[in-house]
């Protein structure tokens, strides 16, 4: 429902507010990314948390989650508490985004950064049971041989925290589930989680957002019920009804209507 809203009070830290005030602790931040990589990251460069890409008028725009560099590669990090049986082509779409973006930057393509595309899963994404995904582009002539694009799409499968062999991957797979800090960064996350919540400021932000939603929301549906009027209208006159009866009959402005006439005999 458009109107509904889960209250501030209840939100955790897979919630898309409180997982990008989050992220925004560079702290925090890092030691995520060398817990789940298994890198070291040397600093980090701040590249927007919820980072909006359209890089072209005509292009679908995309907000990030977390969108972080070091020296030489990109992090992109994002929170899926849904099923989304699109994920695999959007993990696609977002690295051509990413790249795309950084291209537009000025750079060539042979120094594109080695890039990170990963989603942390509150659901089993691929119905394996395995508690990590990861994917690169292979030769399927030979399995040995890697394209070396320096690509990355790591899908982590919460559900599946207690098939994670790996102590720091499996403690923070199974806060996602359970909630319950089971070490150091899970416990800074969830004090984090706490401060966040306490705070007017961001009780206030949190329902502005919320607000802002609602609206593109609404003008979505009106502009889907003008879609649906036009398209009724032009039926009625191409079946030969005049356009003041098609104008009281669907709710358009007369002028509207008259407009739809016209471009229907050209």
């Amino acid at each position: 429902m458009i109107n509904s809203i889960k209250p501030f009070e209840l939100l955790e830290f897979t919630d898309d507010y409180i997982f990008y005030r989050v992220m925004q602790n560079d702290e925090i931040c890092k030691e995520l990314l060398e817990h789940l990589l298994k890198v070291k990251i040397d600093h980090i460069v701040r590249q927007d948390v919820q980072k909006e890409l359209k890089p072209f008028y005509e292009s679908k725009g995309i907000r990030l989650d977390a969108y972080i560099k070091d020296s030489n590669r990109i992090f992109n990090i994002e929170m899926q508490q849904v099923s989304d049986d699109e994920l695999p082509k959007r993990s696609r779409y977002y690295s051509s985004m990413i790249d795309t973006d950084s291209l537009l930057k000025g750079k060539d393509y042979t120094e594109l950064a080695e890039s990170f595309i990963m989603f942390i899963c509150s659901k089993d994404p691929f119905k394996k049971g395995l508690p990590v995904y990861t994917f690169e582009n292979m030769c399927l002539e030979d399995k040995n041989l890697l394209l070396n694009d320096m690509g990355h799409k790591i899908f982590f499968n919460a559900s599946a925290y207690q098939n994670e062999k790996d102590v720091e991957i499996k403690s923070f797979l199974d806060y996602i589930i359970t909630r319950k800090p089971e070490d150091n960064l899970t416990n800074k996350i969830n004090t984090l989680v706490q401060e966040i919540k306490s705070r007017e400021t961001d009780r206030r932000q949190y329902m502005i957002e919320h607000l802002k939603i609602r609206d593109k929301i609404m003008e979505g549906k009106r502009l889907g019920i003008q879609e649906k009027a036009e398209e009724t209208a032009v039926n009625f006159l191409k079946e030969g009804d005049s356009v003041e009866k098609v104008a009281r009959c669907v709710g358009l402005p007369l002028e509207k209507v008259q407009e739809l006439a016209k471009e229907i005999k050209k």
